[in-house]
């Protein structure tokens, strides 16, 4: 996005949760560690959606490579 000079849309005010950490959290596979020592072994999703709420799209992301392997529009 960078290199086409696009920026994510932000949107009221910037709000933050606080962890509690006497809880471990379920669904985080990787403990917040995003690091992979070969490509393939570690990937994730985000999405964006235009200032105009008329298109969104999904990327899936090789977090080795930092690089888009997957997308969805």
């Amino acid at each position: 996005m960078r290199k086409h000079g696009l920026q994510g849309v932000s949107r009221g005010r910037k709000t933050t949760t606080t962890p509690d950490p006497a809880r471990p959290c379920p669904q985080d596979k990787v403990n917040r560690k995003f690091k992979a020592d070969a490509p393939d072994q570690l990937r994730f999703a985000d999405s964006v959606h235009t200032a105009m709420g008329r298109a969104c799209a999904a990327f899936v992301i090789d977090v080795f490579a930092r690089k888009i392997v997957g997308c969805v529009s």
